[in-house]
């Protein structure tokens, strides 16, 4: 007799739909195993995992984001380190290999991932045309072409800062500029102080920005999601977002022939996209039956077939080197491309503790409204960090 397997599977509201049509329909091919799907809202879904982890009472395999959220579970022994695993069974053959090195978080591989993004600049290719301007090779070229768009009247960048997450997209691609790729994953690991000159320079160059008018009015208490909308209303030329935003234009009926992508253009030094992923997490107290039919929903879940079968609701770009993207995405496949030439560091708002992000996301408003400089911004964000005293923090300076 097959013994009945049943597997409590936690998601987001926002995937409810796909969830339990993904578990109906596994179960009419599997009946021995039945998913239970349970979603919930982000703000508690986070919370209600962060308790049951402490209660001891995870699901079987649940959603979660990537970096720092999805390493507290492997770190502490709530989810499996995949690691071994994905050796075993060629994993590096399975998924990109960016998607992988993204889950990998202290050498344990947190998860199954199951989407990527990436952050690059879209643009409008009639505003380039009418200011006489091509995409930009270079870091000074690209400031040359905010210049000649502001001169023409449009806003440059549509850059909306109200929740920082949207302003950090720019200001940490000047971190990898000015730091270099090395020195960058340093700050990032707190194993090396944030006063550094690297940091003072990427933060004067934001504050050149501003001053220069780059940005929208009042940019700095604007949502980031009217970034999408003042391009669509031709008010501004360019902006830094992810990979939904082509998949945005065609949901929001939006002509995509009238945008264009490139990547933002660096220097040797630090020329890394910024990324990351959100995956699938397994219960390290799974046994291997329930461990392998949990892994074969996944896979149910993710192969071409699934992705075929239920369309948009699965977020693209899944990560698996057999994906194939619709065709009317047609710069998704770029931004893919310059991830894999150029590699990636790890977003921010994932790499580091809530509360340093906090006090980064206050050093970008102090400079904004002109009430620390650079200077005294980097200080002060070296001295909240200090005061919270992570363990690994490098203290010389």
């Amino acid at each position: 007799k097959v013994m009945s397997i049943h597997l409590k599977w936690w998601n987001i509201k926002s995937k409810k739909k796909l969830s339990e049509q993904a578990a109906s329909d596994f179960h009419a091919v599997n009946p021995d195993v039945t998913i239970i799907p349970i979603t919930n809202i982000n703000i508690l879904y986070r919370r209600n995992l962060t308790n049951s982890a402490k209660r001891n009472t995870l699901p079987d395999f649940w959603f979660n984001w990537g970096g720092i959220f999805s390493s507290f579970y492997t770190k502490n022994g709530f989810a499996k380190d995949l690691s071994e695993y994905a050796i075993e069974n060629s994993w590096h053959t399975k998924f990109i290999k960016t998607a992988l090195d993204l889950s990998t978080i202290d050498g344990k591989l947190t998860g199954y991932p199951i989407t990527i993004s990436m952050i690059g600049m879209f643009y409008r290719k009639d505003i380039f045309d009418e200011c006489g301007v091509s995409i930009p090779r270079t870091f000074e070229e690209f400031e040359n072409t905010m210049e000649i768009i502001k001169l023409k009247g449009y806003t440059p960048m549509a850059l909306c800062g109200l929740h920082g997450w949207h302003i950090m997209f720019l200001v940490q691609a000047l971190f990898e500029m000015y730091a270099g790729s090395a020195e960058h994953d340093r700050l990032m690991a707190l194993e090396k102080p944030w006063n550094t000159e690297a940091i003072v320079k990427a933060y004067t160059k934001f504050k050149e920005f501003i001053d220069k008018g780059y940005f929208p009015d009042s940019f700095e208490i604007r949502k980031g999601i009217e970034s999408k909308k003042l391009m669509y209303s031709k008010s501004a030329a360019m902006s830094l977002e992810g990979p939904n935003t082509e998949i945005d234009f065609h949901s929001d009926n939006e002509d995509p022939n009238l945008y264009g992508y490139f990547k933002l253009p660096l220097n040797p030094r630090g020329n890394r996209m910024s990324g990351f992923v959100e995956l699938m997490q397994f219960n390290s107290a799974l046994s291997d039956e329930k461990f392998s039919a949990a892994l074969k929903f996944v896979d149910f879940l993710f192969s071409p077939e699934g992705i075929s079968k239920y369309g948009n609701l699965i977020k693209q770009p899944v990560p698996r080197n057999d994906n194939v993207l619709p065709e009317n995405l047609t710069m998704i496949p770029k931004m893919l491309k310059d991830l894999n030439t150029y590699g990636s560091f790890t977003i921010l708002d994932q790499r580091l503790p809530e509360e340093i992000v906090s006090i980064i996301y206050k050093a970008q408003s102090y400079i904004i409204n002109a009430t620390m400089t650079p200077e005294q911004a980097v200080e002060d964000i070296q001295k909240n960090i200090e005061e919270l005293a992570p363990p690994n923090l490098t203290r010389s300076a």
